[in-house]
């Protein structure tokens, strides 16, 4: 009884630093290779009964693989593969703002050609909000969801704007 007990206390705790090593090289992915590749053969394990959070980093870290891949065919294998986990993630959890985020940066960056923009206005305004209303937070997730958005010339509101500014630093 006491091992389970003590179980149920360490899985909450064994997460958040699962997401916290996940949250680093996801940020590191964009322009190193090899942590995106750590974030890919790392969240590849994580399947339909994972958390949502982590089926969106699985999506996430596929769509981030297309970065640092040259043969095309290799590119849309990880780009179609990261939608496929994307769709599970967000139906599973439409009201988590990581994973909004996640949709919301990768239909952003997405090339015209490929039409995954569909869900850009309604995941800007959701993220405009949950940003505004927990502005006086001050957590890495909200700063580099700031960043995002003023570093990519996102059309904001000057109130909007100057609240994510202050978010940014």
């Amino acid at each position: 009884m006491k091992i389970i007990l003590t179980l149920l206390f360490l899985i909450p705790t064994l997460l958040q630093a699962d997401t916290g090593l996940l949250w680093k090289l996801y940020k590191e992915s964009y322009t190193n290779e090899k942590s995106a590749l750590t974030l890919f053969n790392i969240c590849k394990n994580y399947n339909e009964n994972s958390a949502p959070v982590l089926i969106a980093y699985r999506s996430t870290s596929s769509f981030l693989m297309c970065n640092h891949v040259f043969n095309p065919v290799d590119k849309i294998k990880y780009f179609n593969e990261g939608k496929k986990w994307m769709k599970i993630a967000t139906t599973k959890d439409s009201s988590n703002a990581m994973i909004r985020f996640f949709r919301y940066s990768v239909q952003f960056k997405s090339p015209n050609f490929l039409n995954y923009h569909s869900n850009l206005q309604v995941d800007q305004s959701y993220l405009t909000d949950f940003l505004i209303k927990n502005q006086k937070k001050v957590t890495d997730t909200l700063a580099t969801i700031s960043k995002f958005f003023i570093d990519n010339k996102i059309p904001l509101k000057p109130e909007e704007r100057e609240i994510l500014l202050n978010l940014k630093s």
